[in-house]
């Protein structure tokens, strides 16, 4: 592994087509259009949100109030408050006398003289209480407050009220209207019993499928029909694929054996029921595989055979033992689709009833907030630009977990001057902070492909290319289990390996030697510090699958003992 890694090799993963990125330079990082700036772990992103914010108080004269910085919870926006203002007083405190190997206040301080400085950052001390700092849901009730007009929301809606009653009351309705149908037609339907076959309680119902209930995405589900063409097409290529090794099976399983002529009949059993077309849906459970079919695949016929015969066989067969499996499980899987259909048309039937429930009770939830912003933000009308002339600079931190409808927002605001239809002239920015390979609020609709989106949308992209937290050898460590391959030198570029997939690539960062000077250690005496068993600064643990972690202190002594570094 190397030590350090060449900048010229910056991009060399990138596949064709992706935007090369540029390492951040807080100092002359342009103050307008679209950036996403990429920040692995321990690299600075806060510490790089600061400065940026310094440098929008000084050289765009803009007051707190009108620099948005947004990210997911209240504790982070405090977080993030808390260090904008150290940064100011920092920069009141050591102007004209800062570090000179700092080459952001270097460039500073050449524009600005202390009596510049002094007014505009003890003025943004002074209203910092005030600072837009939001969460997304509390900069969009905030918008829809003030815009109320423009946004098309009830002047006395109450916002960021909990409406799970409301909804568990209309999931309950849907109920109660399936088990009357399924009462007046004597049992002849049988959408109630699917139901709650999956989902026994409305309760039940409502916890899987909350998300959904509070989205406007419309919902599909697998047909039964869907299923059975997959299955079927699974089948085919199972049978091409055999076919195609057809010689090899037969000279190292069949034809040798003494019983050659069973054998060979059971592949035929096999090829038969490949080559068959899906039974009706009644004749479901026919789609078992064979007994004799399976049999040209068992273990135990190529247990001893020499160990590269044993391993060709075993790729060979493994599409085969696969479809096996799920052929066992294709009649629970046409059932599950017919119940997700039901599912299906009773979210639709849920959602209008909340809505209407909300809109007589005059609530709002949080997913309401971001979803009534987002749809008034994409109607013609001057919303968007009434949020631009307030906020001209948006900071969104931790970005790789916004949803599509908050991307919706933020470009229909700071992206609509690319718009034909658009007459935007307020000059501005939007910085979009985050990292893909962070992306963990799936279960609250963070969607990783939105990032990706806005990665392909923006103006420029950058990478905080150095992380300034871990030692050399854990950055190094980190850097090869990610690239997924050798890295690159000087005198190579390296090919990564798709380690992510869907085109998230994996650019290596550089170690500074700030971690090295003060290397991580346990406290003398303590179980951790007698009982280290490897001096590898990243070590990689195996959790079997059927154990239980919520409980027992030997495994949590072991995860403490063999994951730091």
């Amino acid at each position: 592994m190397t030590d350090s890694l060449p900048d010229s090799n910056l991009n060399s993963s990138l596949k064709p087509g992706i935007k090369e990125m540029q390492p951040l330079i807080a100092e002359s990082l342009p103050l307008q259009g679209c950036h996403l700036i990429e920040a692995s772990a321990g690299t600075g992103k806060t510490y790089n949100i600061t400065r940026i914010y310094l440098r929008l108080l000084l050289e765009e004269k803009l007051d707190v109030k009108n620099i948005l910085v947004m990210t997911f919870t209240r504790a982070a926006t405090e977080e993030l408050r808390g260090r904008i203002a150290r940064e100011i007083r920092n920069a009141l405190d050591k102007w004209g006398h800062f570090d000179k190997n700092d080459t952001f206040f270097a460039a500073l301080t050449e524009k600005f003289t202390i009596e510049d400085v002094n007014p505009v950052l003890h003025n943004a001390l002074l209203h910092l209480d005030e600072a837009s700092i939001f969460t997304i849901h509390s900069f969009c009730k905030r918008v829809l407050s003030q815009q109320a007009f423009s946004s098309g929301v009830d002047f006395n809606v109450q916002m960021e009220t909990d409406t799970a009653e409301i909804e568990l009351e209309a999931v309950r309705d849907w109920y109660r209207t399936l088990a009357y149908k399924h009462k007046a037609d004597e049992g002849f339907t049988n959408d109630y019993q699917l139901l709650i076959q999956y989902w026994p309680a409305p309760d039940n119902f409502r916890k899987a499928f909350s998300d959904l209930l509070s989205s406007t995405t419309p919902v599909q589900a697998n047909t039964p029909e869907s299923i059975q063409a997959d299955f079927q097409q699974q089948k085919s290529e199972c049978l091409q694929h055999l076919q195609a090794h057809q010689s090899f099976v037969f000279e190292v399983l069949i034809d040798s054996h003494k019983e050659k002529f069973a054998r060979t009949d059971e592949w035929q059993v096999l090829m038969n029921w490949l080559n068959s077309d899906f039974f009706e849906l009644s004749e479901i459970s026919s789609q078992t595989m064979p007994k004799e079919a399976a049999a040209v695949f068992n273990g135990n016929r190529y247990g001893r055979k020499p160990a590269d015969i044993k391993q060709q066989l075993l790729d060979l067969f493994a599409p085969v033992k696969q479809l096996k499996e799920d052929a066992a499980e294709i009649e629970k899987q046409i059932e599950k689709s017919r119940s997700y259909q039901i599912a299906a048309q009773g979210i639709d039937f849920i959602r209008r009833k909340i809505s209407q429930a909300k809109q007589r009770a005059r609530v709002m939830n949080y997913d309401d907030l971001i979803n009534q912003l987002a749809a008034a933000a994409a109607k013609e009308n001057n919303l968007t630009q009434l949020i631009k002339e307030q906020y001209p600079v948006a900071l969104v931190d931790e970005f790789q977990d916004t949803d599509p409808q908050q991307y919706a927002i933020l470009k229909a605001v700071y992206q609509s001057s690319k718009n034909a239809a658009t007459d935007d002239s307020t000059p501005g920015a939007l910085y979009m902070i985050g990292d893909p390979k962070q992306a963990i609020y799936a279960f609250r609709s963070g969607d990783v492909f939105t990032y990706l989106a806005a990665r392909d949308d923006a103006d420029k992209q950058w990478l905080m290319d150095t992380n300034w937290r871990s030692s050399s050898n854990m950055v190094n460590a980190y850097n090869r289990l990610f690239y997924g391959a050798s890295l690159p030198s000087e005198n190579e570029s390296g090919t990564a390996q798709d380690v992510f997939g869907f085109d998230i690539q994996y650019i290596p960062v550089k170690a500074a030697d700030k971690a090295d000077k003060t290397p991580l250690t346990f406290a003398a005496g303590s179980a951790a510090n007698k009982q280290i068993r490897s001096n590898a600064a990243l070590q990689l643990i195996y959790f079997p699958f059927n154990e239980d972690y919520r409980s027992g202190r030997s495994k949590k002594e072991e995860m403490t003992q063999n994951f730091c570094s």
